[in-house]
C-alpha cells in the first residue's frame, strides 16, 4: 500500500524499486492513514530472489516513527 500511495511521486517510487533490486532501500516517507491524516514512517525494503538470482518479489518493513520525530523536535527546541 505504501508503494502504491498517490502521495509517492513516480520518480521516488522508481528510485525505491531500483535500489531495492540492487541491495535495498531505507528512508523516511510521509504516509497517509485511511482518514487522510499523514504521519512519518521509516521504510526498509529488499528483494526476494529465486535460485537463479532473479527478483520474485519486493518486501518492506514500515515503522511509524511519529514519536521519534516528535522527540527530536523537542530536543531541537530545548537546545536552541
Amino acid at each position: 500500500p505504501i508503494m502504491s500511495a498517490n502521495e509517492l511521486s513516480p520518480s521516488l517510487r522508481n528510485d525505491i524499486v531500483n535500489k531495492t533490486l540492487h541491495g535495498g532501500w531505507r528512508g523516511e516517507l510521509m504516509t497517509a492513514k485511511k482518514n487522510g491524516e499523514e504521519f512519518c514512517t521509516y521504510l526498509s525494503t529488499s528483494a526476494i530472489r529465486n535460485e537463479e538470482g532473479e527478483a520474485n518479489a519486493i518486501v518492506g518493513i514500515c515503522q511509524d516513527i511519529t514519536d521519534l520525530k516528535n522527540t527530536e523536535e523537542i530536543i531541537k527546541k530545548r537546545n536552541n
